[in-house]
């Protein structure tokens, strides 16, 4: 087995995507040949959370290797769509929730125009060995916020799913992918034992918890290109040090940011 873990990162799975979530969007076809690969493979599927208190009981599978399925935002295509094939192979997965996009959300936030799943569906999709993780409540590039306005966002996102599921949220995701030191911290201090990011690389067994890197799906992504990520190929493997480029990026956008007013989104 190796110790480079592909987390495989969804968003929408349509064949009729809206304008906003058409780049990040697979279509069925392609996600069930995704599904059927992992399968044939014989991958051993976990949640974010099982997965990591197994890496640190020291219990994960020693004859098998280990793939993530992950998703952000909440589509309603996920129940309608992607349940079903995952149900139907017991493949276990995680759903990070963006709070302020939920159809039944008493706090519509700026977003896609996709139909979104709701709270009451929630429950439901934990019966299904579905992971439920916070995503944020309005989608913002969090490294770009005030401490007390990214802390908020954490905060917020969490409460919300814990009172409607009445349990603790271990697991965030980063929206955008965009975190900091600072972030971070905050996602320990607001209760959560692990974040994820999206860095487009294999989450090696030493990966920070609160930093771990995950393969994104998008448009042009092939079913070869799937294939060979699942055989340990094509990618990089996750660096334990940000680079020079993620710190200037991250520095400009934070400018941004703060000379427009505006946090830093793709709906505002």
């Amino acid at each position: 087995m190796s110790d480079n873990v592909p987390i495989l990162l969804y968003h929408s799975v349509s064949d009729a995507p809206s304008n906003e979530s058409a780049d990040y969007t697979v279509t069925p076809a392609d996600f069930e040949r995704h599904l059927d690969a992992i399968v044939e493979r014989g991958l051993h599927c976990m949640t974010v959370s099982d997965y990591l208190d197994a890496r640190d009981a020291g219990t994960l599978p020693t004859d098998k290797q280990v793939a993530l399925i992950t998703f952000d935002d909440g589509y309603l295509d996920f129940v309608e769509t992607c349940l079903p094939m995952l149900a139907a192979r017991k493949l276990p997965s995680t759903m990070y929730i963006t709070t302020g996009w939920m159809s039944d959300t008493s706090s519509r936030q700026a977003g896609p125009s996709d139909p979104m799943m709701a709270f009451k569906q929630l429950a439901d999709l934990e019966d299904a060995k579905v992971e439920i993780g916070a995503h944020s409540h309005a989608h913002l590039q969090m490294d770009t916020l005030s401490a007390k306005h990214s802390y908020d966002e954490l905060t917020r996102s969490k409460a919300l799913l814990e009172d409607s599921l009445g349990h603790p949220i271990r697991s965030f995701a980063y929206p955008h992918g965009y975190n900091s030191h600072r972030i971070r911290k905050q996602v320990r201090q607001a209760g959560y034992d692990s974040a994820t990011a999206v860095r487009n690389a294999f989450s090696p067994i030493e990966d920070n918890p609160l930093r771990l890197a995950r393969l994104m799906l998008m448009r042009d992504t092939t079913v070869a290109d799937v294939e060979q990520w699942l055989d340990g190929h094509l990618a990089p493997v996750a660096s334990r040090f940000e680079s020079p480029k993620t710190t200037g990026w991250r520095a400009y956008r934070r400018a941004k940011a703060i000379l427009s007013g505006k946090p830093g989104s793709a709906y505002l």
